[in-house]
């Protein structure tokens, strides 16, 4: 809604609003995770704990959905791992005719990985950007 506000003031050039994107949404991300005490340390146990890391990517395959997200556990040295085989704000965003906008909320997997104490993130790929899948790699510190 944000993107197509600042298309629709017809002051800003598509690239324009693009590069607003991207300097607002990873900080929002943030941001609204950094807020809550709740998110705050779930993310802090995903660095700790095999286990609840191993929960939160079978929740995540578990979604399954078949307009929406669709994921796999890879067998990786990875802490914790997951594969994006399709991604719903790709598709959300390719049907609301702003395609353009998937590599930005790309950029928010950085920002939260941040936040994720004793885990370092690594992804070679996002579907956003052509690649066959998004692979989501947490290696412990």
């Amino acid at each position: 809604a944000l993107y197509q506000a600042l298309l629709a003031t017809g002051e800003l050039e598509k690239e324009q609003a693009l590069e607003m994107m991207k300097l607002i949404m990873p900080g929002a991300a943030r941001s609204y995770l950094e807020s809550s005490w709740f998110r705050r340390t779930s993310l802090g146990f995903l660095g700790k704990s095999k286990m609840m890391a191993s929960m939160s990517a079978k929740a995540f395959v578990a979604l399954d959905e078949e307009l929406g997200w669709k994921a796999t556990l890879p067998e990786t040295d990875a802490h914790w791992a997951f594969d994006i085989h399709q991604c719903g704000l790709v598709l959300y965003l390719t049907e609301q005719g702003a395609p353009e906008l998937c590599p930005v909320f790309c950029e928010c997997d950085i920002a939260v990985a941040e936040l994720m104490k004793g885990l370092r993130f690594e992804r070679s790929g996002t579907l956003a950007e052509g690649a066959p899948i998004c692979d989501f790699r947490y290696y412990r510190t």
